[in-house]
């Protein structure tokens, strides 16, 4: 492995920034046509996935067929960007290349849930599970490895002054996430600024929030004395439509909106689901699981 970008201070603070919304150490992924980061909370409460072309890059040179992934730990990264917006960020990225590795996806066979024994096939470069006792084929999931992962990240001004950082990687141990496949019932683009400061006030009466979507109206409200209601009409609401109510977790989703670079976000609700939260400006989405009391 053997990559280098240049990227925009700006554009590289906000990944970060919105990487660090809710977890310290991301699967990072560099493919032909850009980086990708999909990555679970520690407490596997939100995900969250984001992708940046090739085309937002200044440079842009890669030495992967298929992809390079491993894990990148960030936690010295906010503090190191902090009232950085400016001039070109330089990163390059070095690794030997080992052998991929290969694991099973079931231990037991899905097929005729009997057979715990597997013959292994190789077609195409791609490894299969094939069940001893049903014949049915399943692809393996795949791991990168790598020997002594180097990450050098270097932060030039406009006036040509830099800081470097160097940090080490990790293999991959992460199978690949999903998005949620969910079909929302509700849809609301409201300001980032005004949420930040209705989910201030929303902690000083608990930890949760109800956020009910009706009639053009969306309310968000603790469980005592404050309630925020905002009609289509608002200044402040972008669009507002369908219906939907569920609870979520107040810290979890003021970091997320945190994350968010746009100065509006998009939130997409259904009843008692998940609940997905958009930039407008980046390929950027975060999904947060909901609080269910019955």
């Amino acid at each position: 492995m053997n990559c280098k970008f240049v990227i925009e201070t700006k554009l590289f603070s906000t990944i970060i920034k919105s990487i660090a919304a809710i977890t310290e150490e991301v699967p990072f992924m560099i493919t032909q046509e850009g980086i990708i980061f999909e990555t679970l909370d520690p407490s596997h409460v939100a995900c969250m996935f984001l992708k940046i072309p090739k085309e937002e890059m200044v440079e842009w040179k890669v030495d992967c067929v298929n992809y390079h992934k491993f894990i990148l730990d960030i936690s010295d990264l906010p503090s190191f960007i902090k009232g950085k917006e400016k001039g070109l960020t330089v990163v390059t990225i070095t690794g030997e290349d080992q052998e991929d590795e290969w694991k099973k996806r079931w231990q037991t066979c899905i097929a005729c849930y009997k057979s715990k024994t597997f013959d292994e096939i190789t077609e195409d470069g791609i490894k299969y599970s094939i069940c001893e006792n049903c014949g049915d084929k399943v692809e393996m999931d795949r791991f990168k490895v790598y020997h002594d992962i180097k990450v050098n990240i270097k932060i030039v001004s406009p006036e040509g002054s830099a800081t470097e950082i160097a940090l080490e990687g990790d293999n991959n141990k992460y199978l690949p996430l999903k998005y949620p496949n969910i079909e929302y019932t509700g849809a609301v683009t409201i300001s980032k600024k005004e949420m930040l400061s209705v989910i201030t006030n929303l902690k000083k009466c608990g930890e949760e929030v109800t956020i009910t979507l009706k009639d053009d109206i969306i309310c968000f409200e603790g469980h005592e004395k404050f309630k925020a209601m905002y009609s289509k009409a608002d200044p402040l609401i972008k669009e507002i439509k369908g219906e939907a109510v569920s609870q979520y977790n107040l810290c979890y989703l003021g970091d997320i909106i945190k994350g968010i670079d746009s100065k509006e976000v998009e939130f997409n609700l259904k009843n008692d689901a998940p609940i997905e939260i958009r930039d407008l400006k980046l390929d950027l989405g975060y999904v947060l699981a909901p609080r269910i009391e019955r």
